[in-house]
């Protein structure tokens, strides 16, 4: 399991590159929603450091927040983002025209970015694979 960290934290970098690019180009629903991903696959990528897995995104959000958040293994500050970008993606997923805030979509996007640096971080050598 713990092989797949460093594809999982590299799909969050693409994820948030190409979240970028579509709020750069208009596209803020995908942006979203792209955003939200980065996010998961962190999530995942340190849950599966601690040798758990989950198909459901509540479970990962939830064991995410009771073994990282809780735990202050992480900042408390990524398990709120990740709620609360899980729910500006289900709308941006499943609402017909959705309105969002350029600069609150910005803003979760920069924190997906600070949350991958600081898994990162924490896993030392998993990211790297080894």
């Amino acid at each position: 399991m713990t092989q797949s960290i460093p594809f999982l934290l590299a799909k969050a970098r693409r994820n948030v590159h190409a979240a970028e690019r579509l709020l750069n180009e208009g596209d803020t629903d995908i942006g979203a929603s792209r955003t939200y991903y980065a996010m998961y696959y962190v999530a995942i990528a340190l849950l599966a450091a601690e040798g758990e897995a989950y198909s459901k995104h509540s479970a990962v959000i939830g064991a995410y927040g009771k073994r990282f958040a809780r735990t202050g293994k992480l900042d408390a500050r990524f398990h709120r983002a990740l709620i609360d970008a899980f729910e500006v993606r289900s709308d941006a997923d499943y609402a017909i025209d959705p309105e969002f805030a350029l600069e609150k979509l910005r803003a979760a996007m920069d924190t997906a970015r600070q949350f991958i640096e600081a898994a990162t971080e924490y896993l030392g050598p998993l990211a790297d694979g080894k």
